[in-house]
C-alpha cells in the first residue's frame, strides 16, 4: 500500500512539474510578443542651453547610444498598459557635447569631470501614458540621470509620436541645475564670465528598428 501510495505522489508531482514547464512555454513567447526592441536613431537631437552673465550659450551632442523596449500596445495603437515603456538606456559621451568654441568646450569638460566620468547616462524607471490620440501620447516618466558620477531622479513630461509601425519618436525639455550634480557652474577669464546654475535640455529622440 505505501509503495503505491509513494508512486500515486511521484506522478502528481511529475504531472505539476509538466504543466509548469508546459505553461512556463506558453508565457514568455507571449510575453516576448507583447514587448518590442527598438534601438535610438543616429537622427535623434538632443541639445543643452544657459545664460551667463554676458551672454546665452548653448550645445549640441554629436553623439548618443542606447536602446529601448517598448510595449507593442504602443505601436498597433492599443490600450496602452501603465508602464508602456519598458526601459530605456542611454549614454551620452561628455566630449561630444560642443558649442562650437574649443575654448568653452575645454572648460565645461573639466566642469562635468569628463576624465573621471567620461559619460552621462540616462536610465528609465517607469513611464505612464497621461493622454493618447490615434498617433501620438503623452508620457510621465521617472528615471535616474547620472552627471558627473553623480545620480539623480528625475520626473518629466514626454510627448511621444509614432512614425511607423517600427519606429518611435518622443520629444521633451528639462530644466536641470548643475549644483545638483555637484558640478559647479564653469567660468572664464578668471571669472570675469560666470555660467548660470540652470541648464535647459531639449530632446528629438527617435527609436527604430
Amino acid at each position: 500500500m505505501k509503495n503505491k501510495s509513494k508512486k500515486r505522489q511521484s506522478k502528481h508531482i511529475s504531472n505539476l512539474i509538466l504543466f509548469v514547464l508546459m505553461n512556463l512555454f506558453i508565457v514568455i513567447p507571449a510575453m516576448a510578443q507583447d514587448t518590442i526592441q527598438l534601438r535610438i536613431g543616429s537622427n535623434t537631437e538632443l541639445s543643452f542651453d544657459g545664460t551667463s552673465n554676458v551672454h546665452d550659450w548653448d550645445c549640441e551632442v554629436t553623439e548618443i547610444t542606447g536602446q529601448g523596449a517598448f510595449a507593442q500596445a504602443l505601436i498597433n495603437g492599443s490600450n496602452s498598459p501603465e508602464n508602456p515603456v519598458k526601459n530605456v538606456q542611454l549614454s551620452i559621451p561628455v566630449k561630444s557635447i560642443e558649442s562650437g568654441r574649443n575654448k568653452m568646450d575645454d572648460i565645461m569638460y573639466d566642469a562635468l569631470k569628463a576624465e573621471e566620468h567620461p559619460k552621462i547616462e540616462y536610465e528609465l524607471i517607469s513611464s505612464k501614458v497621461i493622454q493618447k490620440t490615434e498617433d501620438a501620447f503623452t508620457l510621465q516618466t521617472r528615471g535616474n540621470l547620472t552627471i558627473a558620477g553623480v545620480t539623480k531622479q528625475i520626473a518629466m513630461q514626454v510627448k511621444g509620436e509614432q512614425l511607423d509601425d517600427q519606429t518611435l519618436q518622443f520629444t521633451g525639455s528639462k530644466n536641470l541645475m548643475m549644483t545638483d550634480f555637484s558640478v559647479d557652474p564653469p567660468k572664464a577669464l578668471f571669472g570675469a564670465i560666470k555660467s548660470g546654475n540652470e541648464v535647459n535640455v531639449q530632446f528629438t529622440a527617435v527609436f527604430s528598428k
